[in-house]
């Protein structure tokens, strides 16, 4: 569909490291446990697991979704207010979960609604919004990300997944963040917007914006991703780097203690 090999999709560069970014130590919520991790300026770093292990649980602790039982998470040396939507997102963490029906966008409004849900201070005169100013904003990135639909004011339900996808990543665009999560960014999505989803990782990491990518894809995780962290039980079991990351290696370190002393390879 995109005329060529699917190889081909992942033609990442090398990217010196930048500085430390997010740091968290410690983090415990009731579904993960002692999370340490950093991702650095420019750097995508993968979070791989098989169901269940607490990859989704880790991003919407971060990003205040979840309660905060221990730990810390900063951005750039500040700490970041626990159980706070909004303070994760004033630090400059922009968050795209996995259910975006459900849990990104409001369905039934629109394009233009979605796109701008998140950058009030620039969408509104005198506390009232303003369809102008709006437009200004997502326009271009309406264009940029490529949305097929007749015009901004078409409600998300009916675009394709992958044009849902493009309206949640345009909202945080919008909001020009530091650091970007992704839970299963392609899920549900032809291999056209898959691509384009590509690109833009590649193109944001190498602007400077830090990345996390939560995905079941071993090509993406694998072929995007300059680091990856295993799961499993709610616990970091592995970190892998270039270019010892393998799908392997990632499938031995997500199978959950009993799975391993089964097949011999844990005591």
């Amino acid at each position: 569909m995109v005329g060529r090999d699917i190889a081909d999709l992942f033609k990442r560069e090398s990217r010196p490291s930048g500085e430390n970014l997010l740091e968290i130590k410690g983090l415990t919520t009731e579904r993960i446990t002692g999370i340490d991790l950093s991702v650095r300026k420019g750097e995508v770093l993968g979070i791989a697991g098989l169901m269940g292990a607490g990859r989704s649980e880790l991003a919407k602790a971060i990003v205040g979704y979840d309660r905060r039982l221990g730990g810390t998470v900063s951005m750039n040396g500040i700490p970041v207010p626990p159980d706070s939507p909004h303070a994760a997102i004033v630090a400059g963490i922009g968050f795209a979960p996995e259910d975006r029906k459900h849990e990104a966008l409001l369905m039934f409004r629109s394009i233009l609604d979605n796109a701008a849900l998140c950058v009030a201070d620039r969408t509104s005169s005198f506390g009232l919004f303003s369809r102008r100013k709006a437009l200004d904003v997502v326009s271009p990135l309406a264009a940029k990300m490529a949305i097929k639909a007749p015009d901004l004011d078409v409600p998300v339900a009916k675009l394709s997944g992958g044009n849902q996808q493009k309206v949640v990543l345009a909202r945080w665009l919008a909001r020009q963040p530091m650091l970007l999560i992704l839970d299963e960014p392609t899920r549900g999505i032809d291999i056209g917007a898959k691509a384009e989803i590509y690109r833009l990782i590649e193109e944001l990491a190498a602007g400077g914006i830090g990345l996390i990518l939560i995905s079941s894809e071993m090509p993406e995780l694998i072929g995007l991703a300059d680091r990856v962290l295993v799961m499993a039980e709610g616990r970091i079991t592995a970190e892998l780097n270039r270019p010892h990351i393998d799908e392997t290696s990632i499938l031995r370190h997500a199978m959950p203690r009993p799975a391993l002393q089964r097949e011999g390879l844990a005591p």
